[in-house]
């Protein structure tokens, strides 16, 4: 029989490991804090924020979230396509090449992309490179980074399916000295990558994932489309909220993005993708929502 003392050692044993959960659960409510998306159209084209350029109050995938979830913030949207983390410091920008039509957005070379964001009173910044195996990510993150003073301020790095599918060795083998850096990894693109490569099943599905059921094939074949926006969004708000993935609202997904309309003008044919058919299923989503937790556990600390 076991005796009282270990009995009461057990029970000190378990409080503490139910203290150390409760203390895992712990959520931070987004409700007055100012965000801002940092980066180009890995970002936006899926609609985790609006179509690239500068506005003070982005309503894209990651507000509605916020707004799903009864917080108002204020979502910066600092994003062009093409653009570099490089492009977004004091300098200004540094990419001449994309001054045309396609990234019209972009006020010109020299110009100082973050001068209309309160640097200096931002509660979360987001940060993503563009596709590109960039040998200087470090470098150029440390240079985004010191552009905002406030030491409350909280980093969060996104990384894309484009590293993933390219194996982009700079960005992937320097995930663990962002981290050291203070940067949050929120490896949204591993979802998708580990989906579509067979690296993880998930047993609630029987859906067989392809590339194309999360990036468009018509123009080019590497852009989000909305299911993989709504992912970024979520594994976004989710890394910094620390809430779960599942059980969060995306019915805002069809209403601000339709799929009939996405399919006809980014994809070869409607049989080429089945995001329709996902996003419009309970059980999928739980099965993606249930991945990002999954995923995003294996860089919350």
């Amino acid at each position: 029989m076991m005796s009282k003392m270990k009995l009461e050692l057990l029970f000190v044993a378990g409080m503490v490991l139910s203290c150390l959960n409760v203390e895992a659960r712990k959520t931070w409510n987004l409700d007055g804090r100012k965000i801002v998306f940092i980066g180009n159209s890995f970002i936006y084209y899926g609609g985790c924020v609006y179509d690239g350029g500068v506005r003070s109050q982005d309503e894209g995938f990651f507000w509605q979230l916020c707004r799903c979830n009864g917080e108002h913030v204020k979502v910066y949207n600092c994003t062009y396509g093409g653009h570099h983390l490089r492009d977004f410091t004091p300098a200004g920008c540094m990419s001449p090449k994309l001054h045309i039509k396609e990234h019209r957005h972009c006020p010109g070379v020299g110009t100082n992309l973050l001068k209309d964001v309160p640097l200096d009173d931002m509660d979360v910044v987001f940060m993503s490179e563009a596709g590109e195996n960039n040998g200087h990510i470090i470098d150029d993150i440390k240079s985004v980074k010191a552009c905002f003073p406030n030491p409350k301020t909280k980093f969060y790095y996104l990384v894309h399916t484009y590293t993933y599918y390219k194996q982009h060795r700079a960005i992937l083998d320097n995930l663990k000295q962002m981290e050291e850096m203070g940067i949050t990894i929120v490896p949204w693109g591993q979802v998708v990558y580990d989906l579509t490569e067979g690296k993880v099943r998930m047993r609630e599905s029987h859906h067989v994932y392809s590339p194309t059921d999360f990036i468009k094939n018509k123009g080019d074949n590497y852009h989000p489309n909305p299911l993989s926006g709504y992912l970024t969004a979520l594994a976004a708000y989710c890394a910094v909220t620390g809430k779960s993935a599942v059980g969060q609202r995306y019915d805002f997904v069809e209403q601000l993005i339709p799929a009939e309309r996405f399919v006809q003008r980014h994809y070869r044919t409607a049989a080429d993708t089945s995001y329709p058919q996902i996003i419009g299923s309970r059980k999928d989503m739980k099965v993606l929502q249930r991945l990002v937790d999954k995923t995003l556990r294996k860089y919350m600390k």
